[in-house]
């Protein structure tokens, strides 16, 4: 091969990594589904003039997407903070992390939920030694203004 070239798989072919017959429960030992690229999430309360953008990589059926959204002046979270179009559908209700910050000022850390084809934040609150999951929404963790983001992130298997 030159080093310019690609390597092309066959129509359902790709890398085997199998050393030896499967072992029990093995279903498969071939990488044969790559892709990575971007989408545009869709937030259930629109975006107004705020900004929107969403990365994804799929390896066989794991998927990883990040979306991030910030606040215009005429941008509303209303009572979720909540996109309902996935680059991928998820198999089953998934966590990760997430990220608030209010501009310039403080972040929060926060919890990601992925189910079908929505992504949904959250806001850990806590209190003593109990902790809470908040809807990600208007008012929580802050009153949400112009240039305020959320940074979503999860890996979700479909």
């Amino acid at each position: 091969l030159k080093p310019s070239n690609h390597i092309v798989m066959g129509l359902n072919k790709g890398i085997n990594f199998a050393a030896n017959a499967n072992a029990t429960g093995v279903s498969s030992e071939s990488l044969d589904d790559y892709e990575e690229g971007t989408w545009t999430p869709s937030w259930t309360n629109g975006i107004g003039n705020g900004t929107t953008s969403g990365t994804y990589v799929k390896v066989g059926n794991i998927v990883h997407v990040t979306a991030y959204f910030q606040m215009g002046s005429t941008t509303s979270i209303g009572n979720k903070l909540e996109a309902t179009n996935l680059p991928f559908n998820c198999n089953f209700i998934t966590y990760s992390g997430a990220r608030y910050e209010n501009y310039q000022q403080n972040s929060y850390i926060g919890m990601t939920r992925a189910n079908a084809n929505v992504l949904r934040g959250y806001v850990i609150n806590v209190a003593g030694s109990q902790a809470t999951e908040l809807i990600a929404s208007t008012s929580n963790p802050f009153t949400w203004g112009n240039q305020d983001y959320a940074q979503l992130s999860i890996t979700y298997t479909i």
